[in-house]
């Protein structure tokens, strides 16, 4: 053994070039699967959109979003962003600093999410508990009925969702935040009773697996961007050719590194079996 390892001196350069072709190599394995895991749930999933800030919000979305912000949440909300005509534009391109913005106003985001399309029965209900009113007299009155007796527009419309068993159907929701916001505005809604509502909705999100709930966030800035004119499928099409380019590129490179690990452990096998006759 003492002389095998005598003999591999001479041949020191190319063993630490198979050394580290092996860790380019083993990179690149445990590489692949988080790329293709990108592939999925970002490229497919999220339809490219990796971050909860929408790149391009309409001037009401901007408003709105602000909603269940507190103050330095806005200040960070309101300096990500830059009015473009009738929309605002995201000027942070960072990625790092996405990635704080993300997790500093996935909450406020996530609530004005859901906010924003309620189902008409739920939506009833709320406003009964809100305001005192009678529920029943609420059953009985169309939602033009109730933004009318509330002095704000109102108006319902259809949406897809899923039920229990992952089969899609069609319901009646409402845009609920312009009733939060006249109310808030009117003072009927105080900071408290919003950060009241915060604190329940962290409490579900805290049992809710992070991956789901940054796809819902994510959601939210999809619908915001289809809102804002950006072309989804544009964005869906360019992420899934650059993941798939990388995840390409990584393959090659791991053949490569592959073949190269056999052709000098070869060459240094044979001279030190050579050296050893």
């Amino acid at each position: 053994m003492s002389k095998i390892f005598k003999n591999m001196l001479p041949y020191w350069k190319g063993l630490i070039i198979v050394v580290a072709l092996l860790v380019v190599q083993a990179w690149c394995d445990l590489s692949l699967p988080a790329y293709t895991s990108d592939i999925i749930d970002v490229g497919i999933q999220n339809k490219g959109v990796e971050h909860v800030l929408p790149e391009a919000v309409t001037e009401d979305e901007f408003t709105l979003a602000q909603l269940f912000m507190t103050d330095e949440e806005k200040e960070s909300w309101e300096n990500s962003y830059e009015k473009d005509g009738d929309v605002y534009r995201l000027t942070v391109t960072d990625k790092k600093q996405l990635d704080e913005l993300d997790d500093t106003l996935l909450l406020p985001l996530l609530m004005n999410y859901q906010m924003s399309s309620v189902d008409e029965q739920t939506f009833k209900e709320s406003v009964a508990k809100q305001t005192g009113m009678d529920q029943a007299m609420l059953d009985n009155m169309s939602i033009e009925q109730i933004g009318e007796s509330m002095g704000v527009p109102l108006t319902s419309f259809e949406k897809e969702v899923e039920d229990d068993d992952g089969n899609t159907m069609v319901t009646n929701c409402v845009d609920m935040r312009t009733v939060f916001a006249a109310m808030k505005a009117s003072g009927a809604m105080t900071e408290e009773q919003i950060l009241s509502m915060r604190a329940t909705v962290s409490d579900t999100i805290d049992t809710m697996g992070s991956s789901l709930v940054k796809s819902m966030g994510i959601a939210y800035a999809v619908s915001c961007d289809t809102a804002a004119g950006v072309d989804i499928d544009k964005v869906q099409t360019s992420y899934l050719w650059s993941a798939g380019g990388r995840m390409v590129a990584m393959a090659l490179l791991m053949g490569v590194a592959t073949v190269l690990v056999g052709f000098f452990g070869a060459r240094i096998g044979a001279g030190i079996g050579r050296d050893l006759r």
